[in-house]
């Protein structure tokens, strides 16, 4: 098995499902700060997670509007990577903070088996109001994601193990990984940056299968993507994605 994992939020799409629900609770501001401190390694993942979604309390509702925006913002060339990686055997999977019921229905327009999904649930009473969260992963913690990978990794001893993502609660998880790819297209983050093996600073994905694939996987697929490849050398040229 060969297996690309990424995460969801400001990596598969334009946008913070988190920072979204506080602007429709118009509690944006000081979410969104909260939120910036955690993925800047300023504070915690854990210590900030259920002060958040206490400060928001969001509705049910509120998710199908998160979805939304979700399958609205999907980033330049998301779809055909990962169906190359598809048609190369590789499985793909998210694991994201965010909140499972956005997360599962962005997942099924991308083609990615709910088998390799990993967010947080959030509960609702009988009328929709917020009850809290199930955090069954440990991904509202710090560190969850590195223990989580650690678990796939003994599970099912993949060939190649990538992380794709954004924030620093993703490069906790480079030493379980066999390569770590941080993704600047959406937001730039220093230490992301500084620490990833490769780093993506453009808004395509594309830039996954000059870094990920070898040689022969290459010519496998190059044939019948190569506008996508040719893409993959400008932006190469261009210095927008480098180790």
């Amino acid at each position: 098995m060969k297996l690309v994992m990424f995460d969801c939020d400001s990596t598969l799409v334009k946008s913070e499902g988190i920072d979204d629900l506080a602007e429709l609770r118009e509690k944006d501001r000081e979410v969104a700060r909260l939120t910036r401190m955690a993925m800047d390694g300023e504070t915690t993942m854990s210590q900030i997670f259920t002060q958040r979604l206490d400060l928001i309390r969001p509705h049910r509702d509120d998710l199908q509007v998160i979805s939304r925006r979700y399958l609205e913002n999907i980033v330049e060339d998301a779809q055909e990577t990962i169906n190359l990686f598809k048609l190369l055997g590789y499985e793909i999977g998210i694991i994201s903070g965010g909140y499972a019921q956005a997360v599962f229905a962005l997942a099924a327009t991308l083609g990615i088996s709910a088998n390799h999904i990993y967010a947080v649930d959030l509960n609702f009473d009988g009328s929709g109001g917020y009850l809290g969260f199930e955090d069954k992963y440990g991904l509202a913690k710090s560190g969850g994601k590195l223990n989580l990978l650690q678990s796939l990794r003994d599970e099912f001893s993949p060939q190649k193990l990538i992380m794709v993502g954004d924030s620093v609660t993703d490069l906790e998880s480079k030493p379980a990984v066999d390569l770590f790819v941080g993704y600047g297209g959406v937001v730039q983050r220093d230490k992301v940056r500084d620490e990833s093996t490769y780093y993506i600073e453009c808004e395509s994905l594309a830039p996954l299968l000059e870094i990920v694939l070898d040689e022969h996987e290459k010519q496998l697929v190059a044939s019948q993507a190569q506008p996508l490849f040719q893409k993959i050398r400008s932006l190469k040229a261009a210095g927008l994605f480098y180790n």
